[in-house]
């Protein structure tokens, strides 16, 4: 259990530090972060429905962006599965 909190307290200062970073490059640029998605395994897909929210006016949740993506990439496999590459 110590070396749990040891561990977790470590990476606390790891991205405490990385945001202290973050911040101090976007100032220097007169940049600001507008938005930050929970980092839970979906962080691309919300921040992709996001700028789509604003940019198109979109519906499209970020599960069904990714369910697309998937279907996409899985129809790309399959299409260049059938082709012969000739060296």
């Amino acid at each position: 259990m110590f070396y749990k909190s040891i561990v977790g307290g470590a990476k606390h200062v790891k991205q405490q530090h990385l945001d202290k970073t973050l911040e101090r490059n976007l100032q220097m640029y007169d940049m600001s972060v507008g938005y930050n998605p929970p980092p839970d395994g979906n962080c691309f897909y919300a921040s992709i429905q996001h700028q789509l929210q604003i940019l198109d006016n979109s519906t499209e949740s970020h599960v069904d962006l990714r369910q697309r993506l998937a279907s996409f990439l899985t129809h790309l496999v399959s299409l260049t599965s059938e082709i012969s590459y000739v060296n």
